[in-house]
């Protein structure tokens, strides 16, 4: 009798030993294979790179109600005043971009040292003077002052991106899908605009009011796409 007890309990350990067994190697398996998928499948965090680096820029151009000191409304060639703030310059239509105002002047490292042949950020500020035409706010045609940095041969595929909506933040790539994926092997790019004004008051109770757009564009394909 003692025999027969002691047999049914090494039975009953012998299938619990098993079962154990057979969930530790699924468990593990389903590790193995989650954290392969992780790693052949770079996580694309451009959207973020750009973002820090598009807020770092508006925050040097315009910061608690002003403009940084340096902007200069009118290209250095078309300057006839001394007075240099942003009321009394007019504007001028040979408009010349400027590539070294944010550098110079916002403290940007646009060098990645994985990286020591090309560029792989690019950043464009537009500024642009918001007027009001019958009733409705017009600014395209009133640009006044134009800055770059960094790798300009990413403007083009910016201006391609943002002009079709090709991928106008990181959801739209699961959002949108072309064949064989091309879009992926793109730089990543982003705009943002926001309204902006000089605190001084003109003699008819208005302000100078501005459209600032900002674009940057990161390519850093390597580390975050999948070729």
């Amino acid at each position: 009798m003692k025999i027969f007890l002691i047999n049914k309990k090494n039975k009953k350990g012998n299938v619990f030993s098993m079962w154990w067994f057979v969930m530790a190697v699924l468990v593990a398996a389903v590790i193995y294979i989650m954290v392969n998928m992780f790693f052949q499948s770079p996580i694309d965090i451009r959207d973020l790179e750009v973002n820090s680096l598009i807020n770092h820029v508006a925050d040097c151009i315009y910061y608690a109600g002003q403009f940084n000191n340096n902007i200069n409304f009118v290209p250095k060639n078309s300057l006839e005043k001394q007075d240099s703030t942003l009321e009394n310059n007019p504007v001028s239509n040979n408009l010349k971009i400027d590539k070294e105002f944010l550098i110079k002047n916002c403290n940007l490292n646009l060098y990645d040292e994985n990286y020591p042949k090309e560029n792989q950020y690019f950043i464009q500020v537009n500024i642009y003077e918001l007027k009001t035409v019958s009733n409705s706010l017009d600014y395209e045609d009133n640009l006044l002052v134009s800055y770059i940095a960094g790798n300009e041969i990413l403007k083009d595929y910016c201006d391609l991106q943002l002009q079709k909506n090709f991928y106008p933040s990181a959801n739209a790539l699961e959002e949108v899908k072309y064949e064989d994926n091309i879009y992926k092997t793109l730089p990543f790019c982003k705009n943002k605009k926001f309204y902006a004004s000089t605190r001084q008051i003109m003699s008819d109770n208005s302000r100078n009011e501005y459209i600032v757009e900002i674009i940057g564009g990161i390519k850093k394909l390597n580390e975050n796409v999948k070729i």
